[in-house]
């Protein structure tokens, strides 16, 4: 599979929610753990979150670790359709007003995933417009399946797809865009060069946005 062709338009619509590719290192990594253990990789319940937002465009990636779990409110806000859909829609990278699907209206105040990044823009949206944010922030997971913790040791082929976006977002030019939430350790040698730039604080600047000047009121003489 070449890593600039996107693997996640092929991602089954019904559990288990694993690509074919994938399937091997993920089941051998998951019979080395009991029923429950929280390092198992979710796939029966929820779909991979392998990236968020409009990653070819994005004047922003963030290079995070994984996107975790929480069985009590993941598996409902993935049964639901709307969600569901812009998740989707996301993974094909169909165009939409919300590419950054957290950041819509509708999942920003119901969903676990939505209300969590309010609490991380909530500084930020004072000066970007939300939609505009939406349009100009995405994220890329290390490891695109989901888990309560992450462990360690498995390895998926989907993997480069995303290590490719982050380089193709690096090849254009911005110095100040690619940043790392957490370093692995051990992390696989092919990705070192990723971990290039770690905790930048991400401003309107880094999103391509000038806020409009206030238009001073002229007082009557």
């Amino acid at each position: 599979m070449a890593s600039t062709i996107n693997p996640w338009l092929g991602l089954p619509l019904a559990a288990p929610y694993v690509l074919p590719c994938d399937q091997s290192a993920i089941e051998t990594f998951n019979s080395k753990l009991p029923a429950g253990n929280h390092f198992r990789i979710e796939v029966e319940t929820v779909i991979p979150e392998p990236f968020i937002g409009a990653i070819t465009t994005a004047s922003v990636v963030v290079l995070q670790l994984n996107p975790g779990f929480n069985p009590a409110t993941d598996p409902f806000s993935h049964a639901d359709a709307q969600f569901r859909a812009s998740l989707l829609a996301n993974l094909r990278h169909e165009g939409s007003n919300w590419p950054f699907y957290f950041f819509d209206p509708r999942f920003m105040e119901t969903h676990a995933g939505g209300v969590w990044w309010k609490g991380k823009i909530k500084q930020l949206v004072q000066v970007i417009p939300l939609e505009l944010l939406a349009q100009r922030f995405a994220v890329v997971e290390w490891f695109p399946y989901k888990s309560s913790h992450f462990k360690e040791g498995c390895r998926v082929e989907s993997q480069d797809y995303g290590f490719s976006r982050v380089r193709c977002h690096r090849a254009r030019g911005t110095h100040r865009s690619v940043t790392k939430c957490r370093v692995v350790g051990g992390i696989h040698p092919s990705t070192s060069d990723l971990l290039a730039q770690i905790n930048i604080v991400v401003s309107a600047e880094c999103c391509d946005y000038e806020k409009q000047p206030k238009v001073q009121r002229r007082e009557n003489k």
